[in-house]
């Protein structure tokens, strides 16, 4: 890319909470020539997005036939990418899902933490963390081998918080530079010196993904974009709708599981595995939240809603979950997860939100659970599938997050429109299994 242009974008909070998108529009945004790109994304935004097309979107034919007629217009990445909307893939900034914040020696904020206690962790020997942020560990004390920057380091007790814990005594660090098997650097330093204390090391929510992606992450759109290995060569060719890759068939990498490291394989080899309806699983574990040809993935305590096909949980609560002709995309995820763009009126729905999304749903809930919300786009909810009020042929709408003492619930769509092909349409809510650990903040 040296010596090529690109355009970095200056973004705009959403303003609006109605039902739908809520998108800030592109033209909001400013836009700076960049005459030697250092990010990918610059050079991209260029073409796809506000400043490529401005009000005339061109119209995406990897959508003809599958999910439209003639295809739809295509979407503004740089509205959808924003990292001021309910959520986004990591582009321009770090995910909106951090469970755990590193906040080091501040005072009490009573902020409750997502720290899921079936995470693994490491907590041989003691650690001391200077002022400068400089960590040693003693006792005996030594870095997992597969260690990241941006695992979490819990100071004080060898057992984190979880929700509800207030931000005092102990505390939460970020590893950001690692020197050797027992010297790294965190963030933030704390303002007094640690000395011997009891501590736990873990990948947190990284525990999830497919190393060396995690909640520090930052996304390159190639990493998502691209030919795959039977195709022309080239980021505009693919022989892949969407230009999306397909799943890699064998991913080996390191994994510490509380007690050693190991070396750990995900196989795709199932049905529909092996292709692009199963891509996301190059980013986030199949070993955790399972698909068509493993129902009870060993790993799914890992995630804060269980995808498996125990009593209650996703799967044997909605078995179609695991099958992608539900969702005319192809990609299985997108039932319930990161597609839908509109405003639940028939016609409206475009796709793009797997991008990053804004979306609310209509204020019609079936059920008063306290968890209820219209904030739909959160942890990316902007399903194809979801119902989102009367406009879609179900009269209620919305999704209603678990807790550990609470199941989620939510409805599906009455009838089918160019992005979802399920039409189960349950008048009742469909419950679905409680959360492993309490967290839905920002």
């Amino acid at each position: 890319m040296k010596g090529v242009w690109g355009v970095s974008v200056g973004f705009q909070p959403p303003t609006t909470t109605n039902a739908g998108d809520n998108y800030r529009p592109g033209a909001d945004y400013s836009y700076t020539k960049v005459w030697d790109v250092q990010y990918e994304r610059d050079l991209c935004l260029k073409c796809h997005g506000y400043f490529g097309f401005l009000s005339s979107p061109p119209t995406n034919l990897s959508l003809a036939g599958t999910v439209a007629t003639t295809g739809m217009p295509a979407s503004d990445i740089a509205e959808e990418a924003n990292p001021n909307n309910l959520a986004h893939h990591a582009i321009y900034a770090r995910g909106k899902n951090q469970p755990i914040t590193a906040t080091g020696s501040t005072t009490a904020t009573g902020r409750p933490y997502g720290a899921n206690p079936n995470w693994p962790k490491y907590t041989t020997g003691s650690i001391s963390i200077s002022t400068a942020g400089t960590a040693t560990l003693s006792g005996g004390g030594s870095l997992p081998q597969n260690v990241l920057p941006g695992w979490m380091v819990y100071v004080g007790s060898i057992n984190y918080p979880t929700a509800g814990s207030p931000d005092t005594p102990r505390f939460w660090f970020e590893i950001v530079e690692i020197y050797g098997s027992t010297s790294f650097k965190v963030t933030p330093a704390p303002s007094a010196a640690i000395s011997n204390q009891a501590y736990a090391i873990t990948a947190g929510l990284g525990n999830t993904f497919v190393p060396p992606y995690g909640p520090w992450s930052i996304l390159l759109c190639k990493d998502c974009h691209g030919s795959t290995l039977t195709d022309p060569l080239g980021p505009h060719a693919s022989i892949n709708k969407f230009m999306v890759k397909s799943v890699e068939p064998v991913i080996g990498y390191e994994f510490f599981d509380g007690t050693q490291v190991t070396i750990t394989t995900e196989v795709h080899t199932g049905a529909n595995e092996t292709t692009y309806n199963y891509f996301c699983y190059n980013c986030h574990r199949r070993s955790v939240y399972g698909g068509p040809s493993l129902n009870n993935p060993p790993a799914s305590i890992y995630a804060r809603v269980r995808h498996d096909n125990t009593t209650g949980h996703i799967y044997q609560a909605c078995p179609r979950t695991t099958t992608p002709t539900y969702v005319r995309t192809g990609i299985t995820c997108n039932m319930c997860h990161a597609i839908y763009r509109g405003d639940g009126s028939a016609g409206s729905e475009r796709v793009g939100g797997i991008h990053g999304t804004n979306f609310y749903s209509k204020p019609t809930q079936g059920t008063a659970r306290p968890t209820w919300t219209t904030r739909q786009g959160k942890r990316f909810l902007n399903g194809a599938s979801w119902a989102i009020g009367p406009n879609d042929g179900n009269a209620n709408g919305g999704v209603a997050r678990p807790t550990t003492t609470t199941s989620g619930g939510c409805y599906v769509r009455k009838t089918a429109d160019s992005l979802n092909n399920c039409t189960g349409g349950h008048t009742g809510e469909r419950a679905y299994g409680g959360a492993t650990y309490d967290y839905d903040n920002p």
